[in-house]
């Protein structure tokens, strides 16, 4: 969706009262290592003379022991991650009247990540959990205190998983907003320049709505798809853009990125049933089960139809079926009418997921 494009943008045209310090935080797996990484990233990132004073920068770093600016490490302080991020945050707010903004990329990865690690080494600390809630008193406490979360990962998925049996809600203070598709007006323009940056000739004027309509109004799928529009060095009309967009679909190559819509599931939906013979039924499978009747179908379908569709396979309850479509629609997989009725958010997916599903021949 460009959700980092946008991130970028705001980064580096930042309104005059605020600090921005954007950071992609994935491969980060423990909390000392995040800590490390937003002092590593205001080092990187702040003109320290006009937006912190370096009274404060030295007094941050007379508080945790000396530190190179460009390579912040703390070996000796796994455990005391808690108070050096409370002073990190509190001290580079206090010295500047400015809004201090931290963009932190990917972050479902990193909270995953962390869980999981302790988890394999039997470590009983919800450490990601806690990195949730500290960060929630923080913005509480400290009024200068700005936060945006994005990822590729539902939140909502490691909440779930990293919250379970614990009653916290750490991300109440904060609105979620998707990153919709270009609007009409948007698309035409982003593809009319392409195509006149690449110097195509239109030789009818309904291809590029034909186009931008079939590829969702999506940014990164018009882009491949008039990258693809150059190599054949035809002139675009209607039939060469159908024919370029059925092309892409199948290409071996995931030209269009796609193959991460099936294989995430496993990661997303990682819970299980018990069927009667004690043989666990992976939530994941029973997610590609229901996208498979999403795809070969034209019609949005009922909670009920979707219940009676997936039993014709796996004999799963009602209240489950219900629990799937959610996450399904949270994870922007189907979206729903003010019918109740589900169907698949992007044409563009529909179309590759019943080419990549093999469903053509599947009799569904």
């Amino acid at each position: 969706m460009g959700k980092t494009t946008v991130l970028n943008h705001l980064r580096d045209n930042p309104n005059s009262d605020y600090i921005v310090i954007y950071s992609d935080v994935e491969a980060i797996a423990t909390p000392l290592q995040f800590v490390e990484k937003i002092l590593n990233s205001l080092s990187k990132h702040l003109n320290l003379k006009d937006k912190i004073s370096i009274q404060g920068w030295e007094g941050l770093k007379g508080l945790l022991g000396s530190m190179e600016p460009k390579q912040i490490k703390f070996p000796g302080l796994k455990k005391n991650w808690k108070p050096l991020l409370e002073k990190t945050l509190t001290t580079i707010c206090k010295n500047t009247d400015k809004q201090v903004l931290f963009f932190w990329d990917e972050i479902p990865y990193m909270l995953q990540k962390i869980h999981q690690n302790e988890l394999k080494a039997d470590i009983i600390d919800n450490s990601a959990l806690e990195i949730l809630d500290m960060l929630r008193s923080l913005r509480q406490s400290i009024s200068n205190l700005r936060m945006i979360f994005t990822g590729s990962i539902g939140l909502h998925h490691v909440l779930a998983e990293i919250s379970r049996d614990i009653s916290s809600e750490p991300l109440n203070d904060m609105k979620t907003i998707p990153l919709e598709p270009l609007s009409l007006v948007d698309a035409q323009k982003m593809a009319a320049y392409l195509l006149a940056n690449e110097e195509l000739e239109i030789s009818e004027d309904q291809s590029i709505e034909l186009m931008i309509n079939q590829c969702d109004r999506v940014p990164f799928y018009i882009e491949r798809v008039v990258t693809r529009l150059v190599l054949t060095e035809k002139p675009v009309d209607m039939e060469l853009v159908n024919q370029v967009i059925d092309e892409i679909i199948v290409d071996a190559n995931n030209e269009l990125e796609m193959e991460h819509f099936r294989s995430r599931l496993a990661t997303y939906y990682t819970g299980s049933e018990l069927l009667e013979n004690n043989s666990p039924l992976a939530h994941s499978d029973i997610t590609k089960q229901l996208l498979d009747f999403f795809a070969t179908t034209d019609t949005p379908l009922s909670i009920d139809e979707c219940h009676k569709l997936i039993k014709t396979k796996f004999p799963v309850s009602r209240d489950l079926v219900i629990k799937l479509l959610d996450s399904l629609a949270k994870d922007y997989y189907l979206c729903r009418n003010v019918h109740g009725q589900y169907y698949f958010c992007f044409t563009l997916l529909k179309r590759w997921w019943f080419k990549a599903q093999g469903l053509g021949g599947a009799g569904l």
